[in-house]
């Protein structure tokens, strides 16, 4: 089916990191938008499939970004999408999405020049304590790499999976998705023990055992 074929049709929600489009499964990444793994030739971005879907292909050389209306990535039906100049688009982000069309495209100057001069701020890290610069506070999860990780686990816990998915009482569930219900926890507990009950019949080293038995209570 082409683009244009998909018109009439806005992705179908099947679960709180799934969305299906043109017949084809989107994941939900780290950075909230989601993504197909590659093996269609739809754009590689939902919001972006969706909205060439319905207006044609979108000009690389133009600089045009699709963004989302109500700045929620997850919400990819057609009304909540509209394209804009990527000035415009880092402009309204850094506003906290005011009125996007109250950006006009002779403005593009302006709004590069103030971008050259953005102020740093100095920051202090909720993981760590320690102190580092950065250009957009509200977007930043920590200092290093090390600390936007567990912000960003922490947050995953406390997220948990949605009600009836699939995943809970699994190991996948504790471990990827940060569940903790009682289903999750039981499974990881359980995994872990059959793991130990194995490592002490094979050659596996006593190191090797502590090493699993870590990852698993960590996550």
């Amino acid at each position: 089916m082409t683009l244009l074929g998909l018109a009439a049709l806005d992705p179908v929600i099947v679960s709180a990191t799934r969305q299906r489009f043109g017949g084809v499964g989107w994941t939900r990444k780290r950075t909230g938008y989601y993504q197909h793994n590659g093996e269609s030739n739809l754009p590689w971005m939902l919001h972006r499939a969706v909205w060439q879907a319905h207006f044609g292909p979108i000009p690389d050389h133009k600089g045009l970004n699709v963004h989302h209306i109500d700045g929620d990535p997850a919400s990819n039906a057609i009304g909540n999408l509209m394209l804009l100049h990527k000035l415009e688009h880092v402009a309204g982000h850094l506003h906290g999405h005011p009125d996007f069309g109250a950006v006009s495209y002779a403005d593009k100057a302006a709004i590069t020049e103030a971008w050259r001069h953005r102020e740093e701020h100095v920051v202090t890290c909720v993981v760590c304590g320690g102190a580092y610069g950065c250009y957009l506070p509200a977007l930043t999860r920590g200092c290093s790499y090390r600390c936007s990780k567990i912000v960003t686990d922490r947050a995953r816990r406390l997220r948990g999976l949605p009600a009836g998915d699939p995943r809970h009482g699994t190991v996948n569930g504790y471990t990827n998705c940060g569940c903790r219900c009682d289903l999750c926890s039981a499974a990881a507990a359980e995994y872990q023990a059959a793991y130990k009950a194995r490592a002490a019949t094979s050659s596996l080293s006593s190191a090797r055992i502590a090493a699993v038995s870590r990852a698993v209570s960590r996550v």
